[in-house]
């Protein structure tokens, strides 16, 4: 190679990797701290997702609960919206319950008598689908096949897309 040619290629590759380096920090993903809890809800389904097309079933079926528990998070704090509440009390409140404890005993009573009520309430069986079937994974070391994994995962998605669609009228997950 001649000496020309090898300036060519310097040239090249200095050009290469500067685009590069600039196109990863343009699309340079926000800390997961600073997400909205729509955001988080979001990240953790196509997380939930990627799970499942690697075939990670059963880890699919915990972070698809996890997902679950942020959508609640999320309809509590729009639920507690036009309250004058510290934001940090309803953090605490938000943390001190597990997913359970936060539909039920949170978001349950906060929206009876509304619509939203009856809506969520319907939804009560396929929570507590996801979350025995999670409770048997992380607390007895149960592994999950496929079959069982698609069948959470729709209870999953129903679950999210009306917890998150009776705040946000835009929204829908990823198939």
């Amino acid at each position: 190679m001649t000496k020309w040619n090898r300036s060519v290629c310097d040239f090249f590759a200095h050009q290469t990797r500067d685009i590069i380096t600039m196109s990863s920090s343009s699309r340079k993903k926000k800390p997961y701290s600073e997400r909205t809890d729509r955001e988080k809800v979001e990240s953790n389904w196509r997380k939930t997702q990627g799970l499942f097309s690697r075939e990670e079933y059963s880890l699919a079926i915990v972070r698809a609960a996890t997902t679950i528990e942020l959508a609640v998070n999320f309809a509590i704090r729009q639920e507690f919206a036009p309250s004058k509440l510290p934001a940090k009390f309803i953090d605490h409140l938000v943390w001190a319950n597990g997913l359970n404890g936060k539909y039920r005993k949170l978001l349950l009573p906060m929206v009876k008598g509304s619509p939203r009520h009856t809506r969520f309430k319907n939804l009560e069986a396929d929570l507590m689908l996801v979350n025995r079937q999670r409770n048997w994974i992380v607390h007895s070391g149960q592994f999950k096949k496929k079959e069982t994994a698609e069948e959470i995962l729709v209870s999953a998605k129903k679950l999210i897309e009306t917890l998150v669609s009776e705040y946000e009228k835009i929204f829908s997950l990823p198939k």
